[in-house]
């Protein structure tokens, strides 16, 4: 079945989660009710078990109904919510994905249908309920609550309480990138400034900025200590940003340079860290941001050279 994908929703609410869990739980009624009148009398045929895999796991015989609510909770788990970028919460979610779009033909080779299915119930089961724990923990972005400006085409989401400098930055940066990648900052679906809390649940402690899809999410106010790497990291995740945007023969480019540069010792960033993608995003950093972190070194000019030379070629060429 085709997986169905949407375009990360703010409106996450525990509502539509708690419909969602409560279609799961009738599917999960039907599911068990059939397999122990199908296949534990030990009696079934093999069209028993490929209609039962129809109804329930994938639709595969043309022009037969499946289970109503099969498609609901794979278009539940198919969702970019901004929360499933939560470590855990992602673990699970991939589980439940790896059972609601198995393929029939998945089944073709296991030897031992029942037990594996009783393994599979019982899976559900158990990561639904350790995903309901998690999620009733979710610190909820209420949106409609939040200020919005929209700064050269860039939407902004912050709280009243935001930090003036955070504000500041935030535009300042918006208008830098205006001037040097107009088109790839439109790309951006928005940049929203919220509580440190919520940015900590869903990406880890002490995580100052994280993207989901094309929208950008960072703390609403940071201590004096923490100014100069708020900015610094402003400019580092947008240099990530653009890198994605760069065509794959210019990435291939500058990871085959790279390799060379590791291989002859060249000057780089940062004395740990500096994998290919890193490496970039602290070039982009250090060439536009006009605040320059101690823990961020100038790298030797040929991989300044190159960095400009692959930006040429990825968007001019």
């Amino acid at each position: 079945m085709k997986q169905i994908l949407e375009k990360l929703d703010f409106s996450f609410s525990f509502s539509d989660f708690n419909v969602i869990t409560e279609l799961l739980d009738h599917y999960l009624e039907d599911r068990v009710y059939v397999f122990d009148e199908v296949f534990n009398a030990k009696t079934y045929s093999d069209k028993d078990k490929v209609d039962y895999i129809h109804y329930f796991i994938e639709p595969c015989i043309k022009d037969k109904p499946h289970h109503d609510y099969l498609e609901r909770i794979q278009h539940f788990l198919s969702r970019e919510y901004e929360i499933f970028n939560h470590p855990k919460i992602s673990a699970l979610v991939d589980t439940l994905q790896s059972i609601f779009f198995t393929r029939k033909d998945d089944y073709d080779s296991i030897e031992d249908f029942e037990d594996y299915e009783v393994e599979v119930i019982d899976q559900i089961y158990e990561s639904w309920q350790q995903l309901y724990q998690l999620i009733s923990q979710y610190p909820l972005l209420e949106l409609d609550t939040f200020k919005y400006e929209v700064i050269d085409f860039v939407p902004i989401y912050y709280t009243d309480d935001s930090d003036s400098y955070v504000l500041n930055e935030v535009k300042k940066f918006v208008k830098v990138m205006k001037k040097e990648y107009p088109t790839s900052l439109r790309r951006l679906d928005s940049l929203i400034l919220c509580d440190t809390e919520y940015i900590e649940f869903v990406a880890g402690e002490g995580t100052m900025a994280f993207f989901v899809g094309d929208n950008v999410f960072m703390p609403n106010k940071v201590s004096d200590d923490d100014k100069l790497f708020f900015t610094t990291t402003l400019y580092h995740e947008f240099g990530h940003f653009i890198y994605d945007l760069l065509p794959e023969h210019c990435q291939v480019l500058w990871t085959d340079y790279y390799k060379e540069w590791i291989t002859k010792g060249i000057k780089l960033t940062r004395e740990e860290g500096n994998d290919v993608e890193e490496l970039f995003a602290d070039v982009f950093s250090l060439q536009h941001n006009e605040k320059k972190p101690d823990y961020i070194s100038e790298p030797s000019t040929q991989i300044v050279d190159t960095y400009k030379d692959v930006l040429e070629r990825g968007f001019t060429k």
